[in-house]
């Protein structure tokens, strides 16, 4: 059975009390109050790590004791669960006979009412002033009696009730944030409701009323998670913005409270603006906006944000001097910016620093302060994560003493309370594994499970809360097995990592603990996880510029060691699987935004017409470059209106789902699709991971094979790499240095690779395909060999080529199958002997000819006609181009990559954007043009693969710089041999094609070519080919 509610006491005011000794007394304070009405400006915070102490500034004290244990008896019952809330607490018409209508009694003297409320209301705003000063529970309580006392002489909907129940409203919600207390923060948002009600369109204070419900629901939604209340306050907040024209000075109050939604960062950045220096809540703007920067730096890894922060958080301090209210307030915000600044690099005075303001804001907080407990939170938080990075065991020590503080400050039913007992149970934990003290960790266990048990149970915040516990059972298991389901842990990781209020990054972080704590079999639906996660948290950025930045945060190995785990289980397949997923990230997700749509067209049209509109607008937000020209406002704009359109995207692909037949719509192949890439030979896949090296060959039609590679580990790997780019770079003869890195790779990995193909029947001459990852996609697998006489080598024997994902080498062999040949290609010749300011280069007006002698009817574009608008308007007419020009690789911006033409650089993103029609081949006769991405290899960020996923289903590029005298002997044998069937240039017969697919032969044959004229080995296997 429930407890009935705590009903708050509405006495009258007595005539025996002396309010005018009262009133003289605090003459000053009373009159520095005067009549004005308070309007909440303040947003709510309930975070699971509160950083930012604008809420308990406002703070007020709990209930009386016996209407505290009644509200821990309900909030342990039912008072998490919204549903059962809205059920058990007193509805309005309830409340409102609360406050009663003394307008029935007719006997009241008029003229003593307004006399007597004018003392009540003019005394309850001087116990509130004293209060927002000095804080102090009792004077919040005696405001909060002396304004309902001042109710109830006054009738609903009177004016002078209406400035009172904004105060009311106003105390109620303060004591909420002080206490906890949901019947406190229930009757605060009946008094801004009934207001609201009373407060038509066209009413002043209709906006602030709209503010101060949308406050007090927000602050519900965070406590109970329930997504109405979150609507609500959007609506209402929304509504109010809209009857503040933009510039008018009250529509900063609106735009700071709209806190946590998607236009947040904008809004603030308004409100900021319209409180320009000297504004007297400027401070209160500088501390918001840097707020938010803060949180979204946390969750978007973003390190302009977190400078900006600090930036704006120093400007507030200067606005806010000793003896200011809200000093405490900046320097707690600005404390927490500088130790995770200071924590990346590792600067030990900027953590001091840290501690400094952290100490300062403390003090400013004293015992029975509102903010105390949070300013006592953020140290204890600080003060563990220094004891991380430097081992003091201080530090750890006095961050379990505040964080246990801060436990006895906050009542049972405060929404910070979850929070501090997970916190304080990490630290436990963190001194368990030094002390291994039993007692620790009870306590550790028992407060995660209270902090669970006490918050709803789809609150953002649970997430952590659950990847500690299940942590906790996964590390700790031998010692709680008797008192807890310990095994059980593989269902907590999973049920956070599937908890969709939480943050991506929050998320993604959890099914990484769960990764490293889940091993055989059961281990791989982590790591299914865990990719899953790593992909959508790249999405929350809109261009691949800002996803490739974040790409720092996830492990290099994830992926490799998913796919050994995945071969230690024995499943291949799953291996396969893997390694597609977790790969080349950056360009799987462009191409969904290219997805073939020849069914669903013809089955739901509409549909599919909405789906390919926005795919284009989340491409074009993909593929536009950040310049440091754009404004910050202008692309935090665009980003707002990116997640709009993503959400739209998704809701979009859950409906194609929907229809029988689509229901792999745009999900990660299955090993059965992937293999389609094997149908011209066998792909080589190669697995680099630090548990151990191996290398699957995949068949068209037959069970994957697997080749352990026991001689490979990956510290081996990369210092082949580095050498072998250090000799290719060097000057003079190469060879030996080059041939010595070529009998390493044969010995340890190619050959027994090759004893395999043998073994499956793989005839010699026959085309092979490799797909390797990490460091190993930088080395030249393609001409392994012994170098001894009497021996062959690979190119002996096998003619390789490249794939970056076994996806886009499936999506060029079908794309092929579906173009027709009945006519010789389109060659498009790009040709640039002298770009301005470049070296020029010899031998491109010869390479020209020769491809000319092969192909007449080429379209030359040469010298000042390689304009970049020139080459992206033939490229739309054009299905095969051949580049001969200076090329780029850009390491560190490699979306910049470029050829270099004769007006203007050629970026790959300028190819991206570009979608050629029908592309079908490409001949990159320029440096570096197949050089990786040395930082992320894996990505495959470089111009050949980039033209394999922009269309481009046979490429042939080069890995580092090419010998300029090399071009024109390449392309004369690559051509002869492609058009080897036309001798006229134009029509061939059906049956004798000039097939892209003959590229990887012809560039064998021209690299055999520099071979017999006794070219050095380190300039022929510059050249690659890539594709089908």
């Amino acid at each position: 059975m429930a407890v009935p509610l705590p009903q708050q006491p509405s006495g009258t005011c007595s005539s025996s009390r002396n309010w005018g000794n009262i009133l003289q007394k605090i003459k000053i304070v009373a009159c520095a109050s005067g009549s004005s009405l308070y309007k909440m400006s303040s947003p709510p915070f309930g975070d699971d790590t509160p950083t930012d102490d604008r809420a308990m500034s406002r703070g007020g004290p709990g209930d009386s004791a016996t209407s505290m244990q009644a509200l821990q008896r309900r909030v342990l019952v039912e008072f998490y669960l919204e549903e059962m809330l809205r059920n058990l607490l007193v509805g309005e018409n309830d409340i409102e006979q609360d406050f009663g209508d003394s307008s029935d009694d007719e006997d009241a003297d008029e003229s003593t009412i307004e006399d007597e409320f004018g003392e009540l209301a003019s005394l309850a705003h001087a116990k509130l002033n004293v209060y927002m000063q000095h804080g102090g529970s009792s004077r919040l309580n005696e405001a909060i009696e002396l304004f309902e006392e001042a109710m109830d002489l006054q009738a609903i909907g009177h004016p002078a009730w209406l400035m009172t129940v904004d105060n009311f409203g106003h105390c109620l919600f303060l004591s909420y944030k002080q206490s906890g207390s949901l019947w406190h923060l229930q009757r605060a948002m009946w008094c801004h409701r009934k207001a609201l009600t009373l407060r038509p369109l066209g009413d002043p204070e209709r906006p602030s009323s709209l503010n101060n419900l949308a406050i007090c629901t927000q602050a519900r939604y965070e406590h109970l998670g329930s997504a109405e209340d979150l609507a609500e306050a959007i609506k209402c907040h929304k509504e109010a913005l809209l009857l503040y024209p933009p510039g008018q000075t009250d529509r900063a109050t609106t735009l700071t409270n709209l806190e946590a939604f998607e236009d947040a960062i904008v809004y603030y950045r308004e409100a900021l603006a319209l409180r320009p220096p000297g504004h007297p809540q400027r401070s209160r703007a500088l501390s918001n906006l840097a707020h938010h920067l803060h949180t979204r730096s946390e969750q978007q890894l973003e390190r302009k944000d977190l400078e900006e922060a600090i930036q704006l958080y120093r400007e507030a301090l200067l606005l806010r001097p000793p003896g200011h209210p809200e000093r405490s307030e900046t320097l707690s915000g600005l404390a927490t910016c500088i130790a995770e600044q200071k924590k990346e690099d590792g600067s030990i005075q900027g953590l001091q620093d840290a501690a400094q303001y952290y100490r300062e804001a403390l003090v400013l907080r004293p015992l029975g302060h509102p903010a105390r407990s949070m300013s006592l939170h953020n140290l204890a938080s600080f003060l563990r994560t220094r004891w991380e990075r430097h081992g003091i065991n201080e530090d750890l020590e006095e961050s379990i003493q505040l964080f246990q503080e801060v436990l006895r400050i906050l009542p049972p039913s405060h929404p910070r309370r979850p929070s501090s007992l997970h916190h304080v149970a990490v630290s436990l934990l963190e001194r368990y594994k030094q002390r291994h003290d039993p007692e620790d960790l009870g306590i550790a266990i028992k407060y995660i499970h209270e902090s669970i048990s006490i918050i709803p149970p789809n609150h953002p915040s649970l997430c952590f809360k659950l990847a500690s516990l299940a942590s906790a059972y996964a590390d700790y298991g031998d010692v709680l097995k008797e008192s807890y389901n310990v095994d059980d842990f593989p269902s907590i990781f999973r049920r956070a990592c599937n908890l969709k209020t939480a943050s991506l990054y929050d998320r993604f972080r959890t099914s990484q603990m769960w990764v490293q704590r889940q091993s055989g079999p059961a281990g791989l639906e982590a790591y299914q996880a865990c990719l899953e996660l790593a992909d959508l948290f790249l999405l929350i950025k809109p261009s691949v510029t800002a996803r490739r930045a974040l790409l720092s945060s996830i492990p290099s190995n994830l992926v490799l060691d998913a796919v050994a785990s995945a071969i230690e289980a024995g499943d291949l397949r799953r291996a396969v699987e893997f390694l597609e997923q977790g790969r080349t990230l950056l360009w799987s997700q462009i191409s969904r935004y290219r997805a073939s749509l020849d069914t669903l067209q013809e089955i739901e049209p509409e549909l599919a017409k909405e789906f390919w509109r926005l795919s284009q607008l989340l491409e074009t937000s993909a593929t536009t470059k950040i310049t440091e020209e754009r404004s910050t406002k202008s692309m935090e704009a665009e980003a707002s209106k990116y997640r709009r359109i993503a959400e739209d995207w998704d809701a979009t692909v859950e409906r194609i789902r929907g229809i029988n037949g689509f229901e792999d719509f745009l999900r990660h192949p299955k090993f059965s699709k992937l293999q389609q890439s094997s149908k011209h030979g066998p792909v080589i896949v190669i697995n680099l991971s630090p548990r151990h090296s191996d290398a699957i060959i995949i068949q068209y039609n037959k069970d994957p094979t697997l080749v352990p590679l026991p001689h490979v580990n990956i510290s081996d790997v990369v210092t082949t790499t580095n050498n072998f780019i250090m000799a290719v770079r060097a000057d003079g003869s190469r060879t030996v240095k080059v041939k010595a890195i070529l009998r390493t790779l044969w010995d340890d990995i190619v050959e027994p690779i090759v004893e395999e193909l043998r073994n499956l029947k793989v005839a010699f001459g026959s085309r092979i395909w490799w797909c390797p990852t990490y460091a190993l996609s930088l080395l030249p697998i393609h001409a392994a060999g012994p170098y001894r006489r009497g021996k062959l080598n690979l190119f002996d024997m096998y003619i390789s080529s490249y794939t970056s994902t076994l996806s886009a080498l499936a999506r060029s062999i079908d794309g092929g199958a579906k173009a027709p040949h009945t006519t010789i290609p389109r060659l498009l010749v790009v040709a640039q002997p002298t770009t301005p300011d470049l070296a020029e280069i010899p031998y491109v007006r010869e390479e020209v000819e020769k491809i000319k002698d092969s192909v007449p009817s080429a379209n030359v574009l040469l010298d000042t006609e390689g304009t970049r608008a020139a080459v992206l308007k033939n490229l739309q007419t054009h299905n095969w181009v051949h580049f001969t020009c200076h090329g780029s690789q850009k390491h560190e911006n490699p979306f910049d990559s470029c050829f270099y033409l004769y007006d203007k650089p050629l970026t790959l993103l300028d190819i991206i954007q570009a979608r050629i029609p029908d592309a079908q081949y490409a001949f990159l006769s320029a440096c570096h043009s197949a050089a990786g991405d040395v930082k992320r290899p894996d990505e495959n960020v470089q111009l050949a693969a980039s033209l394999q996923f922009s269309g481009f289903r046979s490429v042939i590029g080069t890995m580092y710089a090419m010998a300029d005298v090399d071009g024109p002997i390449v392309a004369e044998e690559v051509y002869s041999h492609l058009f080897r069937h036309s001798e006229t240039g134009k029509e061939v017969p059906y049956n004798c094609l000039v097939d892209y697919k003959d590229a990887a032969s012809a560039l064998h044959i021209a690299t055999k070519a520099l071979r017999d004229r006794g070219v050095p080995l380190e300039r022929w296997i510059n050249f690659v080919h890539i594709g089908a």
